[in-house]
C-alpha cells in the first residue's frame, strides 16, 4: 500500500510543473491561494498545474520516484519525515515526467500530489489517501516497465 502512495504522489507532483492549467492561463493557481503580491507561490505541496513537463530523463524519473517511495514507506510521525516527503515532490516538480508515461498515470500523481497539498503531516497524508486513493495501477506498470 506504501508503494501506491509514493507512486501516487509521484504522479501528482509530475502534474504540478505543467505550463497552464485548463484555462489556458499561465498564472491561474488552480489552488487559489496567491501570495500576498498576488502571485503563485510553488514548491513542494502546492499544485500550481494540471500537468508535469514532458522530456524527463527516464533514469532521473525513476530515482525520483523511487525517493517518494522511500520518503513515504520510511516516514514517522516527525516533521523531518514530513520535510522529507515535500522535498521528494519538489523533486519530481523540477524534474518533470519521461515523453512516454501515460497520461493516467499523471492524472494518479496529480492526485496524490493533490493529497499531500491537503495535508500538514504524514499522518494526515495517510488518511487523506486512505479516504481518496489513487484509483490507477499505471505508475506501478510504468515503473515495472521502466524502472
Amino acid at each position: 500500500m506504501k508503494r501506491t502512495l509514493a507512486v501516487a504522489a509521484a504522479l501528482v507532483l509530475t502534474v504540478l510543473v505543467a505550463g497552464c492549467d485548463d484555462s489556458g492561463d499561465p498564472q491561474a493557481d488552480p489552488s487559489g491561494s496567491p501570495d500576498a503580491s498576488g502571485s503563485s507561490s510553488g514548491g513542494a505541496g502546492e499544485v500550481e498545474n494540471e500537468t508535469y513537463p514532458r522530456g524527463a530523463d527516464v533514469a532521473g524519473f525513476c530515482e525520483v520516484l523511487a525517493e517518494i517511495d522511500s520518503a513515504i514507506d520510511d516516514a514517522g510521525d516527525g516533521s523531518e519525515d514530513w520535510d522529507r516527503i515535500l522535498a521528494a515532490f519538489e523533486a519530481l516538480d523540477a524534474l518533470g515526467v519521461p515523453d512516454d508515461l501515460p497520461e493516467s498515470a499523471v492524472s494518479e500523481l496529480v492526485h496524490v500530489e493533490l493529497l499531500v497539498q491537503q495535508s500538514t503531516s504524514v499522518a494526515e497524508f495517510n488518511d487523506a489517501v486512505e479516504q481518496s486513493p489513487p484509483t490507477s495501477g499505471t505508475v506501478d506498470a510504468y515503473i515495472d516497465d521502466h524502472c
